[in-house]
């Protein structure tokens, strides 16, 4: 029988508003470290950009913030809860989840989401019209395997 899960979303912001606060990185850290105790595994998002309106925060690049948890960590699995995979390339992308991989034991959760907001696609010069045909596109260069890239 499949054993229950927990996964804790951790905020990874660098700072919210237009002040940098260092108590932010002490938060980060406490928190993974207590999903280890835990037993809770550890969850980022993807925003690329801050979304007036939505969150007005700077957030810490995904697959870095999770090596920092892979770090801190021995047991609990680290994961993506949407990496927002058409405005990222793929080769790229298999690099830093390899490298993740390897420096996690294997703990990486790979989730990924087409993404919904259009700054993003504009910054990463694609559009998002062709966000579910990218978002395709990558995940068949697995090969139908259904193992992380």
């Amino acid at each position: 029988m499949a054993k229950l899960k927990f996964g804790a979303w951790i905020p990874t912001y660098a700072w919210s508003g237009k002040k940098t606060d260092p108590k932010n990185m002490r938060r980060i850290r406490e928190s993974i470290v207590k999903c280890e105790k835990y037993g809770i595994d550890v969850w980022v998002i993807d925003p690329l950009l801050s979304a007036p309106g939505l969150y007005g925060n700077a957030w810490l690049e995904p697959l870095s913030a999770l090596a920092y948890a892979a770090a801190l960590t021995s047991k609990v699995d680290i994961a993506t809860g949407i990496l927002v995979l058409p405005v990222r390339h793929p080769v790229l992308l298999a690099k830093e989840i390899s490298t993740l991989c390897h420096l996690s034991n294997n703990r990486y959760v790979f989730g990924v989401g087409p993404g919904w907001y259009a700054r993003e696609y504009e910054v990463t010069g694609s559009r998002i019209q062709e966000r579910g045909a990218r978002q395709a596109d990558r995940r068949d260069h697995r090969g139908g395997d259904p193992a992380p890239l």
